[in-house]
């Protein structure tokens, strides 16, 4: 009777919970709520990742010749045409003072031919000429006031032929002083003058460009790795 009784009382209390339960009433849900406003909607992941770049420029010299310094180092930024290294250049620079020598040169060859010769011998042969024409004119004024006397009887013949001989001397001095003064630009100086300043501006131009190709540059802006080989390349912007 006594265990009866205890089950009994078991279940009675069991359906008094369960009536609780099914009775009584549940509070009111709590609802979260903001204002809500336009604006750009940013949905951020987090991960793992590598990035890689859009693609490697390798960095190559414009000619051979001996690397002797590296201006850039790896990771750091360079900009299209910038210096990155430079090759040795001792050899052309020797090359190109010898070329503007030999332009300077021809310059003055050209000058002198186109003023028809140096300028100490051509102002030698004015001045030279210059007196010749004067006792020229005085030598034919005497032979013409001679002349008349010779026709007077006034004068010996031998006077009159003696002033003839002084007009012929002068003119031959003259005829020589003209020659002289062509001999100083022979002829084709000037084309074979200007031949040469041609040619001594070509090699300059030629050894310059060689000059300027000592400098190695920066085909692309991006930053600087090295490749395994030991190539220098140029790395292009990460994105």
């Amino acid at each position: 009777m006594k265990r009866f009784a205890a089950a009994l009382a078991t279940i009675g209390a069991l359906a008094a919970g369960l009536g609780w339960l099914l009775l009584r009433e549940d509070p009111p849900p709590e609802v979260n709520f903001a204002r809500v406003r336009r604006g750009r909607l940013v949905s951020r992941l987090v991960t793992n990742g590598r990035i890689e770049p859009v693609g490697d420029i390798a960095i190559s010299a414009p000619r051979d010749g001996i690397l002797t310094r590296i201006l850039i180092q790896p990771g750091s930024q360079v900009r299209a045409g910038e210096p990155v290294a430079e090759l040795e250049a001792g050899g052309f620079q020797a090359d190109l003072a010898s070329a503007r020598a030999r332009l300077t040169e021809a310059q003055a060859q050209l000058l002198v031919a186109e003023s028809g010769g140096a300028r100490a011998s051509v102002a030698e042969i004015a001045a030279a000429t210059s007196r010749v024409d004067q006792d020229l004119a005085a030598a034919r004024q005497k032979a013409e006031s001679v002349a008349r006397l010779v026709e007077k009887d006034a004068a010996p013949r031998a006077e009159l032929d003696e002033a003839r001989a002084t007009i012929a001397r002068l003119e031959t001095e003259r005829t020589n002083l003209a020659a002289k003064r062509a001999a100083l630009v022979p002829e084709g100086s000037r084309e074979t003058a200007r031949a040469r300043v041609a040619e001594a501006q070509s090699a300059i131009a030629r050894i310059e460009a060689q000059v300027a190709q000592s400098t190695i540059r920066a085909p692309a802006s991006g930053s600087v790795t090295i490749w395994r080989s030991g190539i220098l390349a140029r790395r292009a912007p990460e994105t």
